[in-house]
């Protein structure tokens, strides 16, 4: 890992800070298959490969009912590393790698005259040849005779990231600059207001579909398609009922590797826009006791945190570009709490 950074002080509450992370990781975990078909045998076999060929391990296992028994197998099967052998797995075998580079911006108003507000920019990258971090899980693909196939933005990879975070002591009530006295300070005053925002990037696309390659175990969960152009809408607004150009993607041939990578380089899913805030009002008893009041609110403008996943990025779905998963309703809680 590496990191870099310089701050300065422009005022004595005004602090600003750049910053460069980066990181390398290696020996990344991923359940890998260790006895695929080579996808080189395509072009010299094609549909050939299921072809029924005399079984030269016919009788030679001691299981009755054993799989490689029979007197004939499919060829591709006498063309694995170990033919004797079905499948082999190696549960999280540890051959990824990864590489993070990122700069961050930090503005913060240090608290001072009743208010305090950060800012913070991150500009990034995430390259990985697994997707170990992705959530939905799309396996790797080829990852035994070239792992670097699956290289590319890793599934979680957020280019542009925003927070702002903020509080505000009203200067109203007992104690403050204005309205320090009387009912009206006690009913009035003494409100406290919070706050964090936050803006981000959406997330890489992974467009799936049916494994055409008919290799054992080439892909590990969902293949992938052929990937003719950019998937960017050419022309109209991006909207959740066409949020990619699907004539951008096909199917790929039976028999063929497919030329789409893992994840979409041009392609993301919706962005992040959220606002959590609170009103706090302090009810100051003495010199010990203080009853507060809190108000919160969680997403407080309901803007949905949708998902471009599953039916969306499935070829064969007939919901396939369009986006149908989403969550983060609105949250309002009211609460009381006693300090002493």
């Amino acid at each position: 890992m590496w990191n870099l950074s310089v701050q300065r002080m422009f005022t004595s509450d005004l602090l600003v800070e750049v910053a460069y992370a980066g990181s390398k990781t290696t020996h990344l975990f991923w359940n890998r298959m260790h006895n695929p078909t080579d996808p080189l045998v395509l072009g010299q076999y094609g549909r050939a490969l299921n072809d029924l060929v005399p079984n030269p391990f016919a009788g030679k296992f001691q299981t009755p009912g054993a799989a490689l028994n029979t007197p004939t197998v499919r060829r591709q099967q006498l063309l694995r590393p170990y033919p004797h052998y079905q499948q082999v797995l190696i549960a999280r075998d540890p051959y990824g790698d990864a590489h993070y580079h990122s700069m961050t911006v930090r503005v913060e108003k240090q608290y001072s005259r009743g208010h305090t507000i950060s800012g913070a920019y991150t500009m990034s990258k995430l390259l990985a040849s697994t997707a170990e971090s992705n959530t939905w899980v799309v396996g790797p693909s080829n990852a035994y005779y070239d792992p670097k196939y699956n290289r590319s933005h890793d599934a979680n990879d957020t280019p542009h990231r925003v927070v702002l975070s903020y509080l505000w002591d009203m200067p109203f009530g007992l104690g403050r600059p204005y309205l320090n006295k009387g009912i009206a300070a006690r009913v009035l005053g003494n409100w406290q207001f919070n706050g964090i925002t936050v803006f981000q990037s959406g997330r890489p696309i992974l467009i799936t579909g049916p494994d055409q390659t008919n290799l054992f175990d080439f892909a590990y969960t969902n293949g992938r398609v052929n990937r003719l152009k950019s998937g960017v809408p050419t022309s109209g607004e991006q909207t959740l009922d066409r949020w990619f150009d699907i004539t951008s993607f096909e199917r790929a041939a039976p028999f063929t590797v497919p030329n789409d990578s893992l994840s979409q380089p041009d392609l993301r899913g919706p962005g992040r826009n959220t606002w959590n805030v609170s009103f706090f009002k302090n009810n100051p008893i003495g010199e010990r006791f203080n009853i507060q009041f809190r108000a919160e609110f969680y997403n407080l403008f309901n803007t949905p945190a949708f998902e471009a996943r599953g039916s969306t990025t499935e070829i064969s779905s007939p919901q396939f570009g369009q986006i149908v998963q989403g969550a983060g309703e609105r949250n309002i809680q009211f609460g009381i709490r006693v300090l002493f």
